[in-house]
C-alpha cells in the first residue's frame, strides 16, 4: 500500500492508521513509500520523520529524472495508474454503484470535502471509518477486492479521484489508456431517444417546412447521467458536456443525479459561413440554416450565463468544412501510431505537389553547405555519421525542440564521448522527444537526423560557433523539421492528449423517409416523391470549422514558440510537422494543416504568408514593388523576433543571423545590424514604446518596435522626392570576418548621404518640443487649424522614455533628413521624418560620428498644405552633408 508522506509525521499514529488500513481491505497492508514523497521529506530537515520513513518499502515512482518531486497527490496518482487508463475511477465507480442512496450522499460529502481542499492522511482515515461503518459487506469486499488488484492503489488517491473542480483528472482522455482509439458520432440510449423524440430534428433532416425562430424544448437526461454518457463514449454528450461545463452543473445541483435536464432547440436562419439573416427577418432554409441547441441552466439563482450552445446543419450544406466531417474513428494521443500515416501523407503530398517547397532549400542556403555531424538511423541502432560530405543523395530531418532548466541532465556530444558515439550512442540514455523523433523520421523513410545536443560538441566554443553559423544551411536543407512543442518540465502534464469528440462534429443519422402530399384545388390526391432526409451534423461551434493559428496565442501554451532560436529554424526550413501538442500541425511554404480540419484558409504569419521575404526580387521589379512586398514582411518577421527568449542573451544577434543572411543571398541586398544597406532610410524609421534606451532593433529587451512612420513612408514610396542612402560603413572585423555583419554589432559605423541641421530639445509643458534651428516649424498658434501649432506641428519621439520635465533634455542635438515625400493625388500634402541625433562620444573625445536619440516627423495634409511653411531642410539647392552614424 502506497502512503503519502504525512503518514511517518503522525507522531507515532502510523500503526493506528495501518491497522485502520487493514480492517478495510480486510487483509495486512504492507505500507510502502515513493521516491518524490521521501525527497519531499529530505526537505523538512526532520531527522526523526525521515528515520521514521525509512522504516517503509521504497516505492520506485519513476520521478527521479524530474528537477523536482512531484507533488504527493500527482506522484500517488502516476503510481496508482502509470497508464493513465483510469483504473482507480473505474474502481471507486463499481464501488460506489453497490452503495444504498444514503451511503452515496456520505461518500459523496466526503470526497468532495477532498476534493476541495487537499487531502491529508486525516481525510484519508476519515474516509476509511466511514466505509468501515456506512458500507455493506458486498462493498467493502469490492472495495478490498479493488485495493488488492488494482495496481495497489493509496486511499489518498482514492480520496480526491474522480472530477476535480477546474482539474484536467475528471477528463475522458485522462482516464483511458493512451493508446485508445475513439469511435466518433456513438450515441447513449439518451440521446438516440432524443433524437428520435426531437419533432424539430427530424423535420429539419427530411427539410421540411420550419419557420424561422421556431423552438422545441425536450427532456434528455440528469446532469448524472449526461456525464456518464460523456465518459461512456457518447458524442452528443460530450458536446453537451463540454460546452456547458458540465462539472458545474454538478457541483450547484444538489439534484443532480436526480432531475432531468431540458434541451432547447432554436431554427435560425444564419448560414454556416456567418452570413445570413441578423435582423432575423428572412424565412429559415434548411439547406443552409442551422438548429441552435443548448442546455437550459436548471439553476436560475445563480448568477451565471446559460450553458453555451452547439450548432446543428445538414451535412449537405455546402459551408460546411468538408474535410472534418466522415470522420469514424481517431486517437485520443497525438503521438499515437495511428498518427503517423498523417505525418507520412503530409509529407509525400508536399515533396511531390509543392513547387515553392521543393525550392525553398536552395533559396535559403544556396551554398548548400552540410552539418558536420548527423545521427544515422539504419541498421536498427544509434550511431554518429561523422563523414557527412560523402553520403550520396543525403535526405534527414532536423529536431526543434527546449532543453529546459537542467540542460547538464541531457546525453550530449562532448569531446570525451566523441569516438563513442561513432560506434554507438546509447538508445536508452536519449530523453522520450529525441526517441520520439526518430520513430517519426523512420516513418518518413529519412536514415538522418540532426538534433544539436547530439550533433554539436558541447564543450567546444570553436565547434558551437561554426555550426550555429550554418543554421540557416542546416534548417534549409532539412527533408522535415520535428517541432517538439513543449519543454520537459511540462511532459507529466501529457499536452498531447485530447478527445477528439470536442474538435469533430457529432454526425446524426438521418431521419426516415415519409411521403409528402400536394394538394390541387383542395384536394390531396397526389402523391410526390420528397427530397431524401440528409444526415445531421452537430458541432460545438457556429460556421465552418477550420483549425487556426497564431503565433502570440501558441507560444502562451507551446513553450517551444517562444524561444528564439526556433524562431530562426521554423523560419528557415521549407516544411515543419507540430508535434506534442493535443493536435497535430502541419507548416510548409504553401499551406498550414490542422490534423482534423484540414487546410486552414489563412494563417497570418505562417511560412507561406512570408515566402515573398525569402523569394527575392525579379529583374522586372521596381523598388516601389520591393518595398510592397518585402518591407512589411521584414518588420513583421523583426517584432515577432524580438519577442521570443533565449537561455543566453548574448545570442541575440547570432540567432538570427541565418534568416538574416539568407534573405540577404536570396535578395543580394546588404545585412547592416538588422537592417537593410538598400532601405536604411525605411528602417531607421522606428520607435520604442518601452523603457531604457536603444541601440539597435535586436535589443536584447523583449519589446517590440513601432514601425508606424516606416509602414506609411513605404506604403507611399511613389510619392518620395528625397531619401537619405548608404554611402558606406565600416566595422572592426572587415574585412577578415565577412559574416561578422550578422552577429556582431558592435562597433558598426553607417556613412549616410543626408541632410543635416542644428536643432534645440525644450519642454512645453510635458511634450517634447523640436525646433529646427532652434525656432519651431509654426511660430504662432493657428486658431483655424489647431493641429499645427508649434507643440504638435513636428512630432518628436525620444529613445529613452525615461526622461520627463524635471530632468533635462540632451544638449547639442541635431536633425537628419530621411525621407521627404509629397503628396499629389487624393489628399494633397507632404511629410518629412528623420533621426534627432548628438555627437558621439568616445574615451578618446568625438570621432566625428553621431548617435542617434529619438525620431521626428512632420505632416500637413488637406487644407493646412495651403499655410505657407518654411521647410528646415534646403535639399533642392545644396549637396547633401556626409553623416557617420554609430
Amino acid at each position: 500500500m502506497v502512503v503519502p508522506n504525512q503518514v511517518p509525521t503522525r507522531n507515532g499514529g502510523q500503526a493506528k492508521d495501518i491497522a485502520a488500513l487493514n480492517r478495510t481491505v480486510q487483509g495486512v497492508v504492507k505500507p510502502t513509500i515513493t521516491q518524490c514523497c521521501m525527497r519531499q521529506l529530505y526537505t523538512t530537515n526532520d531527522q526523526s520523520v525521515i528515520d521514521s520513513a525509512k522504516l517503509f518499502e521504497r516505492k520506485r515512482c519513476g520521478h527521479h529524472d524530474l528537477e523536482r518531486p512531484l507533488s504527493t497527490l500527482e506522484c500517488l496518482k502516476s503510481c496508482v495508474d502509470p497508464k493513465g487508463a483510469g483504473i482507480l475511477w473505474k474502481g471507486i465507480c463499481e464501488f460506489e454503484a453497490i452503495l444504498s442512496d444514503d451511503q452515496k450522499v456520505t461518500f459523496h460529502i466526503k470526497r468532495s470535502q477532498a476534493r476541495e481542499s487537499p487531502p491529508d492522511s486525516n481525510d484519508v482515515m476519515c474516509l476509511t471509518a466511514e466505509i468501515d461503518r456506512s458500507a455493506n459487506r458486498k462493498a467493502r469486499r469490492l472495495l478490498s477486492r479493488n485495493l488488492h488488484t488494482q495496481s495497489k492503489p493509496s486511499l489518498l488517491a482514492m480520496a480526491s479521484a474522480g472530477p476535480q473542480a477546474g482539474g484536467t483528472d475528471d477528463k475522458f482522455e485522462r482516464l483511458q489508456a493512451e493508446d485508445t482509439v475513439v469511435s466518433l458520432n456513438q450515441l447513449c440510449t439518451a440521446c438516440v431517444r432524443f433524437t428520435e423524440t426531437s419533432k424539430l430534428l427530424q423535420k429539419f433532416s427530411r427539410r421540411e417546412k420550419i419557420k424561422h425562430l421556431e423552438e422545441e424544448v425536450l427532456g434528455l437526461c440528469s446532469a448524472e447521467r449526461l456525464k456518464a454518457g460523456y465518459l461512456d463514449g457518447c458524442h452528443l454528450c460530450t458536446l453537451f458536456w463540454r460546452r456547458a461545463d458540465g462539472q458545474h452543473l454538478l457541483r450547484n445541483d444538489p439534484k443532480a443525479d436526480s432531475r432531468q435536464l431540458e434541451v432547447s432547440l432554436t431554427a435560425t436562419a444564419r448560414d454556416a459561413s456567418g452570413e445570413g439573416d441578423t435582423m432575423n427577418r428572412l424565412p429559415f432554409i434548411a439547406a443552409t440554416g442551422s438548429l441552435s441547441i443548448r442546455l437550459i441552466n436548471p439553476d436560475k439563482t445563480r448568477p451565471r450565463s446559460d450553458p453555451r450552445s452547439i450548432e446543428a446543419y445538414l451535412e449537405t450544406n455546402p459551408s460546411l468544412n468538408q474535410n472534418i466531417l466522415g470522420k469514424l474513428e481517431e486517437p485520443i494521443s497525438s503521438k499515437s501510431d495511428v498518427k503517423l500515416s498523417q505525418i507520412v501523407d503530409w509529407y509525400y503530398q508536399c515533396t511531390e505537389r509543392h513547387m515553392k517547397c521543393t525550392g525553398f532549400s536552395s533559396m535559403v542556403a544556396p551554398s548548400q553547405q552540410l552539418p558536420s555531424r548527423l545521427l544515422d538511423l539504419g541498421d536498427n541502432k544509434l550511431r554518429l555519421e561523422c563523414d557527412v560530405q560523402s553520403i550520396l543523395d543525403l535526405r534527414y530531418a532536423t529536431l526543434s525542440h527546449v532543453w529546459g532548466n537542467d540542460p547538464a541532465s541531457y546525453l550530449q556530444l562532448k569531446e570525451a564521448t566523441l569516438e563513442a558515439f561513432k560506434t554507438e550512442v546509447p538508445f536508452d540514455a536519449i530523453p522520450i522527444k529525441y526517441k520520439d523523433s526518430i520513430r517519426i523520421t523512420r516513418a518518413l523513410g529519412i536514415r538522418y537526423l540532426w538534433i544539436d545536443s547530439l550533433c554539436i560538441i558541447q564543450d567546444s566554443p570553436k565547434d558551437w560557433t561554426t555550426e550555429a553559423l550554418k543554421m540557416a544551411a542546416v534548417y534549409g536543407c532539412s527533408a522535415c523539421n520535428i517541432s517538439y512543442t513543449h519543454a520537459p518540465s511540462e511532459e507529466p502534464a501529457k499536452r498531447y492528449l485530447r478527445d477528439p469528440r470536442v474538435n469533430i462534429p457529432c454526425k446524426l443519422t438521418a431521419a426516415s423517409a415519409r411521403p409528402s402530399r400536394l394538394s390541387a384545388f383542395g384536394v390531396n390526391h397526389l402523391w410526390s416523391k420528397p427530397l431524401p432526409p440528409a444526415a445531421v451534423v452537430v458541432q460545438p461551434v457556429a460556421g465552418a470549422i477550420h483549425g487556426s493559428w497564431s503565433t502570440e496565442a501558441y507560444r502562451r501554451v507551446c513553450s517551444l514558440l517562444s524561444r528564439a532560436w526556433v524562431f530562426q529554424e521554423r523560419l528557415l526550413c521549407p516544411r515543419t510537422i507540430y508535434y506534442g501538442h493535443d493536435r497535430l500541425l502541419w507548416e510548409c511554404c504553401e499551406t498550414f494543416n490542422d490534423e482534423f480540419s484540414g487546410p486552414m484558409p489563412y494563417v497570418p504569419r505562417s511560412k507561406a504568408q512570408i515566402y515573398s521575404a525569402f523569394s527575392g526580387v525579379a529583374q522586372d521589379q521596381t523598388l516601389a514593388s520591393l518595398l510592397g512586398h518585402f518591407d512589411g514582411q521584414w518588420k513583421s518577421i523583426v517584432n515577432d523576433y524580438r519577442s521570443c527568449k533565449l537561455t543566453f542573451e548574448k545570442d541575440r544577434a547570432i540567432a538570427f543571423a541565418g534568416i538574416a543572411s539568407a534573405i540577404q543571398s536570396q535578395t543580394g541586398m546588404t545585412y547592416l545590424a538588422g537592417i537593410w544597406k538598400e532601405t536604411v532610410y525605411l528602417d531607421l524609421l522606428w520607435l520604442r514604446p518601452g523603457r531604457g534606451s536603444l541601440c539597435c532593433q535586436l535589443s536584447p529587451d523583449y519589446d517590440v518596435v513601432d514601425y508606424g512612420l516606416s509602414t506609411i513612408a513605404a506604403l507611399r514610396s511613389k510619392e518620395t522626392v528625397y531619401h537619405a542612402s548608404v554611402l558606406s560603413f565600416e566595422h572592426p572585423k572587415l574585412p577578415a570576418e565577412l559574416d561578422a555583419l550578422f552577429y556582431d554589432f558592435d562597433g558598426l559605423r553607417i556613412r549616410l548621404s543626408t541632410y543635416k541641421i542644428p536643432a534645440g530639445l525644450r519642454w512645453e509643458n510635458d511634450v517634447v518640443q523640436l525646433m529646427p534651428h532652434g525656432q519651431p516649424m509654426l511660430p504662432n498658434k493657428l486658431d483655424f487649424f489647431p493641429d499645427y501649432d508649434p507643440r504638435t506641428a513636428m512630432k518628436c519621439t525620444l529613445d529613452d522614455l525615461s526622461l520627463n520635465v524635471n530632468k533635462e533634455l540632451p544638449k547639442n542635438a541635431s536633425i537628419i533628413l530621411l525621407v521627404f515625400q509629397v503628396y499629389h493625388e487624393g489628399i494633397k500634402g507632404y511629410r518629412f521624418s528623420g533621426l534627432v541625433v548628438v555627437p558621439e562620444e568616445s574615451l578618446s573625445g568625438r570621432d566625428g560620428s553621431w548617435k542617434r536619440i529619438g525620431v521626428y516627423t512632420f505632416d500637413v495634409q488637406g487644407p493646412a498644405a495651403s499655410i505657407e511653411v518654411v521647410l528646415p531642410f534646403d535639399f533642392e539647392s545644396r549637396e547633401p552633408d556626409e553623416v557617420w552614424l554609430k
